[in-house]
């Protein structure tokens, strides 16, 4: 699924349906209508799937509040009937696998993932989980809560917005607030234009490489990695620029989901601003009610451990999904014991600063990223081999069939925009802010044409993170 001429025209006639008129019931019946649709045009056979799931967790939050002396048991259940469902839907292969060799059954080869199935599967649980921790109440209406569920600038990618804060932000005013609208656009073509330009500029060589891993050179790899992370990083930011947008201009405001990850000082920063509904949602609902079982330090490195585990295998239950999670769970544990060891020592010296930084983001932020974008396990097992040919580790023959100039014009584009915008993105965001309308207007209308007018038919646009 990309930005196609439908998804376009379909968001501009919901967002005039939204504005014809001021009653608050209306805005909301329209926003259902419009998510329902929207998600039943692009997942038209598992549609009732999400229905399902949202009522199952409607009647447990009710349950819940009301049946307080049996809340665990209601929880556990609620749990092991959603993680039923989801199980065989999101690890389709290893069920499938398990029901061949166990049970010698072959009957569910047509199951597949469901567009969007973790985010809203996940904003479910948000939702159950509130209510048994006593962090909020039920919703009363059903519609409200559906549209949470469902709301179609988020359904496919997230990010994964907590209850409270959306339920909250459907009170809409009565009046038209052209300050969200405008600041939406914008949002929108920032985020079209990482997609567009920069992260399909990067996925013509990282797919490329991961398709042929073994004709890649040790060295090669080292580089390929770093423009992994920034292809990742400028196709997931750039969808959820889009989908933050599209929900400003209906009033609703959604927390950033990544703030200028590659200036974080070490891996638990990193954390703090990469991929952000998703570390939170593991912090509070996998990591805090974990750790509250221990009454030790170490209780806190296995939790986080374990967390970030969680988090390797929301990705999926491939090897190279479990070992990402635990080698970010080992780094943020082993950061997280020096921390607290180094508190009270002297500042590190420059050279040593120099040296930490290069270390966190070559084998922490970089190189990991690799296991990200391996399809499978053989293509991670022969990554590992041509890293491990030292032989020919400083070849260069996959990037020298690459011609100098489209290698550049791949490359320099998103390297440059990524260290322009840590460096300047705060400022022409205020520039942005204080200049008239029609001059906010023109930029926009341009950004979108020379956006548009860059789409190749030769490109795939799909979305990276669409499939989970």
């Amino acid at each position: 699924m990309f930005i196609t001429i439908f998804d376009i025209f379909f968001a501009s006639m919901i967002f005039i349906l939204f504005y014809a008129n001021k009653n608050e019931t209306y805005k909301i019946r329209v926003l259902l209508f419009g998510s329902l649709v929207f998600y039943l045009y692009h997942e038209p056979i598992l549609t009732p799937l999400l229905i399902c799931f949202t009522g199952l967790s409607f009647i447990a939050g009710n349950w819940l509040a009301k049946y307080i002396k049996y809340k665990k048991i209601i929880l556990c259940i609620f749990l092991f009937i959603l993680f039923g469902c989801y199980y065989p839907l999101k690890y389709n292969d290893s069920f499938e696998l398990i029901l061949k060799n166990i049970f010698h059954f072959e009957g569910l080869r047509w199951l597949y993932l469901p567009l969007g199935l973790s985010f809203y599967t996940f904003k479910t649980m948000s939702y159950v989980m509130d209510i048994y921790y006593e962090r909020s109440g039920p919703q009363i209406s059903f519609q409200k809560y559906l549209l949470y569920v469902s709301f179609f600038p988020q359904i496919f990618c997230g990010p994964i917005m907590r209850p409270d804060e959306f339920f909250l932000q459907l009170k809409f005013s009565d009046d038209y607030d052209h300050e969200n609208v405008f600041d939406g656009l914008r949002l929108i073509v920032l985020g079209m234009f990482k997609k567009i330009i920069l992260a399909s500029n990067l996925s013509l060589l990282v797919r490329e490489a991961y398709a042929k891993p073994l004709s890649i050179s040790g060295f090669e790899w080292v580089v390929i990695s770093i423009i992994t992370r920034f292809y990742i990083y400028y196709d997931f930011s750039g969808y959820s620029d889009i989908s933050n947008g599209v929900s400003l201009t209906f009033g609703i405001k959604v927390l950033k989901n990544f703030n200028r990850p590659f200036t974080a000082k070490s891996i638990t920063d990193f954390w703090r601003r990469w991929h952000i509904s998703l570390s939170t949602w593991i912090r509070d609902y996998v990591y805090y009610p974990m750790v509250s079982k221990f009454s030790n330090y170490a209780g806190i490195y296995i939790s986080l451990i374990v967390s970030f585990i969680f988090l390797g295998l929301w990705h999926g239950d491939k090897i190279n999904y479990i070992l990402y999670g635990l080698i970010n769970g080992l780094a943020v544990a082993i950061s997280t014991y020096f921390a607290k060891k180094n508190r009270n020592s002297p500042p590190a010296t420059k050279f040593k600063l120099i040296v930490s930084r290069i270390s966190l983001y070559l084998f922490l932020i970089f190189l990991p990223s690799i296991l990200l974008m391996a399809h499978d396990s053989i293509t991670l097992f022969q990554i590992i081999k041509s890293f491990t040919n030292l032989e020919s580790w400083f070849g260069l023959g996959y990037f020298s069939n690459q011609k100098i100039m489209f290698l550049a014009y791949l490359v320099i584009p998103p390297l440059s925009f990524g260290l322009l915008s840590t460096i300047y993105g705060e400022n022409l965001k205020k520039h942005f802010s204080v200049v008239g309308n029609t001059y906010r207007l023109v930029w926009l209308l341009l950004g979108i044409f020379i956006t548009f007018t860059l789409i190749s038919p030769k490109v795939n646009y799909q979305f990276l993170y669409q499939g989970f």
